[in-house]
């Protein structure tokens, strides 16, 4: 019987274990290049979808439209595409109140990501993947794009008082070079190159050309409050004509206006002339129309007043005496409305004398009684009767009531709701112009 021998060299063993390592390599390198490139894939969008969703709720709770909540949701899930495993775990308000007009908020979310190699490794087949964004919101601080014409604070009052007013409404300015009003050769005009400048400043002009272009394409610089503390911009003179063209041609566009605090200028509120104005906040309002001073549409049309005149069948001649001191008018008053068209007859009649003194008059019996007759037995006296024309009333303008003047100007401007834009959330007084950032 012939014993066989084993050969040292047969490798088949070793063989299979190092295919099995190979693949278990191959099976973790693409579980690195597919599934944690997956993650990371999934966390980028994450970051973008919580990122989109608190700006989101920021503007709405600034005063934008949608439910803040549901603005989030929605944003969240258009930027993660639409991922079924979508959970919002967050939404908290952390300052300030929402709505409101500033404050932060804070939103997470988590999605369910899908592992393709890691079960072979007797990993999880999914792997959580979330994401969390931080957002405050606030009147604008700062802007780019301003047009350098002021708004005066305290002409955004009553129906004016944005953003506190319903969307669509209309808002007026008059801008006149009178003393009560801007003061001697200003119209509102700003040098926004001299923005920020101190008490003490020398203001220049910066020309009409300039503030035409500023009008036409906004200027290009960031310009900042540091509201409470004063924001001081030369005042810019001058009347220029080819300035207000240039902003005749924005009707119709959405322009972001400074708003000033009249009450802080300086040297000193009006009727003081203004040096410079303090600029505490910035208006985004859509331009309606310009006009002149002198324009019906701006001033509207005046109305004539209240005339009186003598009746047809007046002044009538009676003698009173003092066995029948009394006479009734009666009749005369009826001929007179038949006569003028049934306009009011002006009581009491006009006769000589003094009510009380000389004689008396009972408008309900239209009895007029002589009183004193002196040393005589009778009294001829003239009576007579007028009847009221009514004046025609007036139109009134878009600048109300205002004294014709032609280089006087009437901006008409529409709330078109909250805008968004600038930066510096909170840095500002609002009137409707905000800014919304993520924080951190």
């Amino acid at each position: 019987m012939r014993v066989a021998r084993l050969r040292s060299s047969d490798e088949s063993g070793a063989t299979l274990v190092i295919v099995v390592l190979c693949l278990t390599v191959f099976i973790g390198m693409l579980m690195l290049v597919v599934d944690v490139g997956g993650l990371l894939l999934a966390r980028r969008e994450m970051v973008n979808g919580a990122d989109a969703a608190a700006l989101g709720a920021a503007q709405s709770c600034a005063g934008g439209p949608g439910v803040p909540v549901d603005e989030a949701d929605a944003l969240a899930a258009e930027n993660i595409n639409a991922d079924p495993s979508l959970t919002r775990l967050e939404f908290t308000v952390i300052e300030g109140a929402c709505p409101g007009p500033s404050g932060r908020l804070r939103v997470a979310y988590q999605v369910s990501s899908d592992l393709t190699f890691a079960p072979a490794l007797g990993l999880a087949d999914n792997s959580p993947v979330g994401a969390e964004a931080t957002a405050m919101w606030g009147s604008a601080g700062a802007s780019d794009n301003v047009v350098p014409i002021m708004l005066r604070m305290d002409q955004l009052q009553g129906n004016c008082e944005f953003p506190d007013v319903a969307e669509g409404e209309v808002c007026s300015f008059w801008n006149d070079n009178q003393l009560d009003e801007l003061g001697n050769a200003q119209w509102g005009f700003l040098n926004l190159d001299q923005w920020d400048v101190p008490a003490g400043e020398n203001c220049s002009s910066a020309g009409a050309s300039s503030r035409s272009g500023w009008i036409e394409d906004g200027y290009p610089d960031l310009l900042s409050l540091h509201y409470p503390a004063p924001t001081y911009v030369c005042a810019d003179s001058g009347h220029a004509n080819s300035v207000w063209s240039t902003l005749r041609g924005e009707v119709g566009d959405i322009l972001i206006f400074p708003v000033s605090d009249p009450a802080t200028q300086l040297p000193g509120p009006p009727p003081t002339t203004p040096d410079k104005y303090n600029i505490i906040g910035f208006a985004s309002l859509e331009l309606v129309a310009v006009y002149d001073g002198d324009e019906e549409e701006a001033i509207g049309t005046p109305g004539t007043p209240d005339e009186q005149l003598e009746c047809d069948n007046s002044p009538l001649a009676h003698e009173f005496t003092k066995g029948a001191p009394e006479f009734n008018i009666g009749t005369m008053i009826s001929d007179c409305e038949a006569q003028s068209g049934g306009m009011a007859v002006v009581e009491p009649p006009v006769l000589p004398g003094d009510e009380g003194t000389d004689w008396t008059y009972d408008s309900l019996t239209n009895v007029i009684r002589w009183l004193d007759f002196g040393n005589q037995d009778k009294k001829t006296v003239s009576i007579r009767l007028d009847y009221v024309q009514p004046g025609t009333p007036g139109t009134p303008g878009a600048c109300g009531e205002q004294i014709s003047d032609h280089n006087a100007k009437c901006l008409i401007t529409r709330w078109v709701g909250f805008q968004f834009g600038g930066s510096n959330p909170g840095g500002g007084v609002d009137f409707g112009y905000s800014a919304v950032r993520l924080d951190g």
